[in-house]
Order: C-alpha cells, then structure tokens, then sequence
C-alpha cells in the first residue's frame, strides 16, 4: 500500500513538472516565514536541495505591500513562480500554504525616551545657554516596526519649532511607501540667568542698571526675554514691569532723543542765516522725525526736524 502511494506522488510530481527526471530539484515549502527584507525569495519559504539549489533559491517570490505584516502564499502561487523564472526540474513538496510574516521589533520605552531627549537637545537654540529640562515624555505604548527599517531612523521637528514648552518630534522608521510614522512629545523647560526687575518700572522709565540684576529663573514662558544686561540697561520701558519679572524684548524700547516736555533748542535757518530760540517738545522724537514744538517766546506752535539731542531745526 505505501509502495501504491509513493508511486502515485511521482506520478503527479511528473505531470506537474514536465521536466522532472531522476535528478531533480527539491522544494519543500514551510507553513510559516518571517523576513526582514522587502522582496520575498524563494529561499525565504521553503527549503531547497538538489543541483540547481542556489540558483533556485534566489527566485523573487512578492515584494512585500509597504504596510502588510502577514501575506498567505499557496503552494500553486509559488510553484507559478518557479515555472515563470526556471526551466529546472523541480519536486515540490511540504506546506500547501506558507504565511509569509514581516519580522518586526519593538522599541522600549526608556530607548525612544532618550531618542528624544537627546534629538531635542542636539537641536535646542538654547544648547550651552541654558539649562534644558525634559518632562512628561508622551507617546504610543508600543512602537513596533519592520526590522528592515529599525535602522533608518529620521527625526523631524517643525521649522517654526522654539523647543520650548510643549515640543513634539516625528519620527520616521524607513523610506518610500513602507516608511512608518510616530510621534513623541515632551514638555521643555530652559532654565538661565537673564535681567530681573529688583523694583517696579514704569512705563517712560529708563532701565538702569539699580533696577535689574541678574538671576536665575525659568523662561519657559518668556522666550522673548532680553538676555543680558546689556540689551535693556538705558532703555525707555513701554509698559509698567512689576519685580521679579524679566526684561522683555517687547516691554523697552530705545530712549528718543529727545522727550516730550524737554526744552530745546529751535534752529530756523535758510541757506544764508540761522536763527536759535528755545521751545518746549511737545512730543518724542528721535534723529530725522518732525515733532511738533512751542516757542516759549512766541507761544506759537512749529513742526521741526531733530537733529541732534536737545535740538530741532526750521527751514524758512
């Protein structure tokens, strides 16, 4: 009976590789495959003996869909393959359906935490000007990948990103249409010393260096802060700053060369005379600007051009 039966089989392997003889190649599928790569071969889901085994072993099979892990394969499908791409005799034998797999691995927590860490510190404006704290890392529980693509990582931020506050990174695992994509978030914290008010300065104040002094203090929320003393000592406040707070950029402004209320002196001149008088500013005004200003002598009210501190001139 077992005779009956092994004579049977040779007879079907004869009629479905026409080219079989007594030196043939044999393909002997699996039930399951796992691969790491994109293009799935011959060697990848079966086990391959005889003369040609190598050659055979090489024959393309699929290329894996980009976002497929699983993929079934019948025993027709492949042995069509092997058909299409040799003319060698074959035996074929084993599964009649492999399940081709895609090998992935998965991303711990603590790597992908200093992945991102260490991508937002590399990137930081404010590397080697202050201290930078990470907290409150969010992302998927799981980050499971094709190994293929594990090491072809891109980490990406937003160009208009400030890294600080809430800061979020892409990332992508692999290229092309089988590329993956994660995001992981972080809150950021700089911590550095800037210009502190010691006591309030009111608006038309001028920033001396009496009222600010440098401390250390969290500017999470103050990106625009001035950084030294520098940038705000001498110039005019626009607002009222209360104590403890930090110079901002858009809290000074440059003094005007000359202020409303301060006397100056009236220039009026043509090409061959120049008349001096005294007037009251009656308006802030820098090199170049016209401001209104009134003749103490007269009373009478003028435009004049700033030229100089303390002085504006009169075209007659």
């Amino acid at each position: 009976m077992n005779r009956a039966l092994v004579l049977i089989s040779a007879l079907i392997a004869s009629l479905a590789f026409p080219a079989f003889g007594m030196v043939a190649n044999n393909v002997s599928l699996k039930k399951t495959a796992m691969v790491s790569h994109e293009v799935v071969y011959l060697c990848d889901v079966a086990e391959i003996h005889g003369p040609h085994a190598d050659e055979l072993a090489q024959i393309s099979i699929l290329k894996m869909p980009p976002s497929t892990i699983d993929i079934p394969l019948s025993a027709d499908y492949i042995a069509g393959k092997i058909r299409e791409k040799s003319g060698d005799s074959v035996f074929f034998s084993g599964a009649q359906e492999v399940t081709v797999s895609q090998r992935v691995i998965k991303f711990e927590r603590d790597e992908l935490e200093s992945l991102y860490k260490n991508a937002v510190l590399e990137n930081s404006p404010w590397r080697g000007r202050a201290d930078i704290i990470i907290e409150d890392i969010q992302m998927l529980q799981n980050i499971t990948v094709f190994e293929r693509n594990k090491n072809q990582i891109q980490a990406k931020f937003s160009p208009r990103e400030d890294f600080v506050g809430l800061v979020r990174l892409s990332l992508t695992f692999g290229t092309g249409p089988s590329a993956q994509n994660f995001v992981i978030s972080g809150r950021v914290r700089v911590v550095t010393k800037v210009p502190v008010v010691q006591s309030p300065i009111h608006r038309g104040d001028l920033i001396t260096s009496a009222t600010v002094k440098m401390e250390r203090l969290d500017i999470t929320t103050y990106t625009q802060t001035t950084m030294n003393l520098d940038e705000c000592v001498g110039m005019r406040a626009t607002t009222t700053i209360r104590a403890g707070r930090p110079v901002l950029k858009s809290n000074i402004e440059l003094p005007p060369v000359i202020t409303r209320g301060e006397e100056v002196i009236i220039e009026a001149s043509n090409s061959r005379l120049i008349i001096k008088d005294r007037g009251i500013a009656l308006k802030d005004g820098n090199i170049a600007q016209k401001i209104p200003v009134r003749n103490m002598r007269s009373g009478r009210q003028i435009f004049g051009t700033v030229i100089a501190p303390s002085r504006v001139q009169v075209m007659f």
